[in-house]
């Protein structure tokens, strides 16, 4: 499947590379992929009962006239080759590709808490001064991490969760180990 979502997601970025507007493309594959990646959307999309003709007619309405005519042909293709499933792994894969080419990154956080905008701030401007790039974030909130938060950006895991905190501490335990690190 990676070897298919990066055909898609190469073929997408050299069309974009034609256009002089990186940015403006960045924005829209970041729009359709944040609208669509949604379990109810997902599986209308994914669902081989329903005809294409209802899954187009799904995109139009949500997005033209919002788009550009290269991103509703993507859309078009993937439904018509019946490769929803496709649809987020491929933007995903896209946004990195584009966010490389204008030197941002996108850092995924997942925390016990929605964050408020001084720590979203605050994290983007530590994040911005390790990894010497401008950071994206994308936010979510997992009530298991149980307080703290992790950042997944560039391949890197910063964890700094209660739950790992705690796991690590059960290790530590099941060792005999009851000095810590």
């Amino acid at each position: 499947m990676v070897q298919v979502v990066n055909r898609y997601s190469n073929a997408m970025l050299e069309l974009l590379n034609e256009q002089d507007d990186i940015e403006k493309s960045l924005n829209q594959a970041t729009f359709i992929r944040d609208s669509l990646d949604y379990q109810e959307i997902k599986g209308f999309l994914e669902n081989p009962d329903i005809p294409n003709v209802e899954k187009k007619a799904l995109i139009k309405n949500n997005f033209e006239g919002k788009l550009d005519d290269h991103f509703m042909g993507f859309l078009e293709l993937l439904i018509r080759k019946s490769r929803e499933s496709l649809i987020v792994p491929v933007l995903t894969d896209l946004i990195h590709q584009l966010n490389k080419q204008l030197g941002n990154m996108e850092a995924y956080v997942v925390s016990a808490t929605a964050l408020s905008e001084d720590q979203k701030a605050s994290l983007v401007k530590a994040l911005t001064d390790k990894l010497d790039t401008k950071i994206h974030l994308k936010c979510s909130v997992d009530p298991q991490v149980l307080g703290g938060f992790s950042v997944l950006v560039d391949g890197q895991i910063f964890d700094s969760t209660v739950r790992t905190e705690l796991n690590k501490m059960t290790e530590r335990l099941k060792r005999g180990d009851y000095r810590g690190s």
